[in-house]
């Protein structure tokens, strides 16, 4: 935070749209912007600007970003993931609303510092928006809203690689599923058959479902990387509830997205298994799911044509392709999906590693035992066995 003075203050001012005559008075700095629980790759803080402008006294409040530096940081910035959110905040979503013309799509507002390791966000705490609960996941009328809102935000990425390809090369890459990368994948999978193997109700699937472990991360891998004559689309890449923000307006849903560190170019169904497994309630997913698949079908195909944009993607196509990603569902259920349904207090992310990267395997033990996990794993699997989803290798 020492970078944090007076000088850097008077560079955020000059990305006010009303720059001039504007005199500081004084500022304070909130560490805990977030609980420890909604927070892993980086340390959120809330900025409070007390200022003059002609005469008046303006109160305003910024959100800070700065790269964590618990031992997870290491590995973060080794992936690249702080480049990519800049790239993100700074360029792609800004490119992305002047396609539309809209200031207020898509994401906060982002406000260009002295200090480059910060990221400065818009406070959407102030224009009403908030998070829901993770733990209660999502019903049907907030998962309508978010399926919209990715529908929104691939067909604008489609457009803007048809006009400015070049800026895209910096997100496009893949930086968590590449070779090298398979452990993480396969210890959170091989906690998983252990809560299947403790589990009475799903205990028989134990055999089948351990013959993937070997297989799972090349699956992962070919789902998350581009496809050739397919349709490919800017991933958000961690699509799940943490990182949305949501507002009631109108009677309608509105939704700001946040943390774009994991985006990647492939297939659209990787954003939309990996909402549907880490944040939709089973019941709605069970129920709704090919509702679902519609809404963000129409909401995609209208953007496309209000864009202009040259691809088409079929109802059918749509279908098919998900159907055939739930390998990632599975990776979803393994490794994401213990991290929404663990209580507040089961787990400070930043303690899952000590300095030499080891894992602290009581704390994820710990995570993994959740009764609401538990009964999670339960339902998926007993979804997957009657929907023969888990394949013979």
């Amino acid at each position: 935070m020492d970078s944090i003075d007076n000088g850097f203050i008077q560079s955020i001012f000059q990305a006010e749209k009303d720059k001039k005559n504007i005199k500081l008075v004084d500022y304070t700095v909130s560490r805990k912007a977030v609980g420890d629980d909604n927070n892993v790759s980086s340390e959120v803080s809330r900025l409070y600007v007390n200022y003059e402008k002609d005469g008046k006294l303006i109160k305003k409040t910024y959100f800070m970003k700065i790269p964590s530096l618990s031992p997870l940081y290491s590995i973060l910035k080794r992936i690249g993931i702080y480049e990519k959110e800049c790239h993100m905040y700074t360029t792609i979503l800004p490119e992305m609303r002047r396609l539309v013309q809209n200031e207020d799509i898509l994401s906060p507002k982002c406000y260009v510092s002295s200090d480059s390791t910060i990221l400065i966000l818009e406070d959407l705490r102030e224009s009403g928006y908030k998070m829901i609960n993770r733990r209660a996941q999502m019903d049907f009328e907030h998962a309508s809203a978010a399926i919209r809102t990715l529908a929104e935000f691939h067909a604008l990425s489609l457009k803007l690689n048809e006009t400015h390809p070049e800026d895209l090369n910096n997100v496009k890459r893949e930086c968590f599923y590449s070779p090298g990368n398979n452990q993480l994948i396969e210890s959170s999978y091989e906690r998983l058959l252990r809560v299947v193997q403790r589990t009475p109700q799903i205990q028989h699937l134990h055999s089948k479902l351990s013959q993937l472990k070997d297989h799972l991360f090349d699956a992962i891998v070919e789902k998350t990387h581009p496809r050739s004559n397919a349709l490919n689309v800017l991933n958000h890449g961690d699509y799940w509830s943490n990182n949305m923000l949501f507002k009631k307006e109108n009677g309608a849903i509105k939704i700001k997205l946040v943390d774009f560190q994991l985006c990647r170019w492939c297939s659209p169904v990787v954003d939309i298994m990996f909402m549907f497994m880490s944040s939709v309630r089973f019941e709605v997913f069970e129920a709704k799911r090919n509702e679902l698949l519609e809404i963000y079908h129409d909401t995609f195909t209208q953007w496309l044509r209000s864009l202009k944009c040259q691809e088409t993607y079929s109802l059918n196509e749509l279908k098919s392709d998900f159907e055939n990603a739930y390998l990632v569902g599975l990776n979803v259920i393994a490794g994401v999906l213990p991290l929404v349904m663990r209580k507040p207090t089961d787990l400070n992310l930043n303690n899952a590693l000590d300095d030499e990267d080891n894992v602290n395997d009581d704390e994820l033990t710990r995570m993994y035992g959740e009764e609401k996990y538990v009964a999670a794993v339960t339902k998926w699997m007993l979804f997957y066995e009657k929907n023969g989803l888990i394949p013979v290798v």
